[in-house]
């Protein structure tokens, strides 16, 4: 925020997508059930917050959404998914609907944890538009993720339900093809939770419909 020079008057929303460490301000937060902008809790008075299970936060009374809600004009959460994963344990994620006036629904992901299958599913049961794009993490640590520990490729494990079936190059190209049923007219892969090789994968698959994803880079929409 800082480096872009965007200060806390700058929004009035937060959507908190799960409660992992490095979405809600590190082990302690988590734990806690709360979360942080940065090492120390702020004064977001005034802020309105939308979290995927109860959470607090000082002064003020975050709104848990495990169901859809709508978070201002035109967007919306599709409320929470749940999974359980391998180590980490249960898990609800919520994802953000955009409604673009004239192009229909944009997804705006988080981790993607509840799998792409069940986004979609979800946001076609939910809306009549049609889904325009699809932006953010869907987590294709294939065929390494980017975390390593004692010599473990730790996303690969903590991304699955089970040790003995991993995220797959199968899987990644089965979401791709459920994406590509869509016509999506814009696709963006984060890089926080996928690899080069799964980027390089949705760049060749999509051509000038994927943009790259990048902090502060704007993505605009084409008339």
């Amino acid at each position: 925020m800082n480096l872009l020079d965007i200060t806390i008057d700058d929004f009035d929303t937060i959507v908190i997508s799960h409660n992992h460490p490095d979405h809600v301000g590190g082990f302690d937060r988590m734990n806690q059930k709360t979360f942080s902008l940065g090492n120390e809790q702020v004064d977001l008075k005034g802020k309105t917050v939308f979290t995927p299970m109860p959470m607090t936060y000082p002064g003020l009374s975050p709104i848990c959404t495990t169901g859809p809600n709508i978070i201002g004009p035109g967007i919306a959460t599709i409320g929470t998914i749940p999974r359980q994963l391998f180590l980490v344990g249960w898990i609800e994620e919520q994802a953000l609907a955009v409604n673009v006036k004239g192009k229909g629904i944009v997804i705006i992901v988080g981790c993607g944890h509840q799998t792409v299958k069940k986004i979609l599913e979800r946001t076609r049961q939910l809306f009549s538009e049609p889904i325009y794009g699809i932006i953010g993490g869907l987590h294709y640590p294939v065929p390494d993720g980017r975390m390593f520990k004692f010599g473990l490729d730790v996303q690969p494990i903590v991304s699955t339900e089970s040790l003995f079936k991993g995220i797959s190059e199968e899987d990644v190209k089965a979401d791709i093809e459920r994406i590509k049923a869509l016509n999506p007219k814009i696709v963006s892969l984060s890089a926080h939770d996928s690899s080069d090789e799964a980027l390089d994968k949705f760049r060749t698959a999509f051509g000038t419909t994927y943009r790259e994803l990048l902090v502060g880079d704007l993505i605009i929409i084409g008339e």
